[in-house]
Formats: structure tokens, C-alpha cells, sequence
């Protein structure tokens, strides 16, 4: 017997389960170079230094456009209470 195809509904609930863990991974990855950074001081922001390039990775996760902390958890909000997300305005 054929598998049913997915429906709309659980394709969106898949899409903000992984962008919550996105964000999650995100903002564990910035606390972990903050504790890097503590620990190691301003060694660590030189162009030759692994870690340097680290930060600069952790921090692009948290600017890339459509997965900002706001955007993820405006979606997780919306989703949680049946809002559809093209609705707007976003913000009030």
C-alpha cells in the first residue's frame, strides 16, 4: 500500500522543529565561544588564530536572514497558535 503523502501541516511542523534547533545550536555555539573567549582573551581574535575564524562562523549563524532569533521564534509563536505565517504585520 502506497505511504500518504505528507500533509501541509506536518511539513510546517517539521520546518519549525528544525528551526528551533537551529537556533538552539546557535545560541549554545555563541555561549560556548563566550566561555573561549574568557578563557583564552583577546589571543583568540587574531587572523591566524582557529579560533578567530570559530566566532566568526557561531556569529554568522545568528545574522544569516531568515533564521534570526526573532524571525524562528515570531514563526514558533505564530505556529503554536494557528497563525498563518505570511500574516502581517509581523511586529504589532
Amino acid at each position: 500500500m502506497p505511504k500518504p503523502h505528507r500533509t501541509y501541516h506536518s511539513l510546517r511542523d517539521d520546518s519549525v522543529r528544525l528551526s528551533m534547533a537551529g537556533l538552539v545550536a546557535t545560541q549554545n555555539a555563541q555561549k560556548a565561544m563566550d566561555g573561549l573567549f574568557a578563557v583564552r582573551g583577546a589571543h583568540g581574535l587574531f587572523e591566524n588564530d582557529d579560533l578567530e575564524r570559530y566566532y566568526r562562523d557561531v556569529r554568522m549563524g545568528t545574522l544569516v536572514a531568515n533564521q534570526t532569533p526573532d524571525l524562528v521564534r515570531e514563526w514558533l509563536g505564530k505556529h503554536l497558535f494557528g497563525i498563518p505565517a505570511d500574516v502581517w504585520p509581523r511586529w504589532g
